[in-house]
């Protein structure tokens, strides 16, 4: 199954780095924001928090696929920014959140 997904660095960031998927015409974009951040930061998709804890997965579908007007929105999944458009959803990974991290650091004092 072909992804449709180009990978760049962070800008000179260390380890930074973000992935972009097209989202196809069969799918929706909720899922592939779930999908996306799955490739593009090498974790299961059972260890990710559901979406709907995020952003109403039903609104952004209808916002994303029903507009007519150009939609963009961003947001905070799971440690990335994730950018979305009506044709691709952009994950921007920092280092920390690799596979051999963990998900929820405590925060600094």
């Amino acid at each position: 199954m072909k992804r449709d997904r180009s990978t760049h660095d962070g800008g000179g960031r260390d380890g930074e780095h973000h992935d972009e998927y097209r989202i196809r015409p069969s799918e929706s974009p909720s899922l592939r924001t779930v999908f996306s951040v799955v490739d593009a930061t090498g974790r299961d998709q059972d260890e990710l928090r559901p979406l709907y804890e995020v952003i109403d997965p039903d609104a952004l579908d209808t916002l994303v696929r029903d507009s007519a007007a150009d939609v963009r929105l961003t947001f905070r999944y799971e440690g990335c920014e994730v950018r979305i458009d009506d044709e691709r959803v952009r994950v921007q990974v920092a280092a920390a959140e690799t596979i051999d991290s963990d998900p929820d650091p405590p925060e600094p004092e």
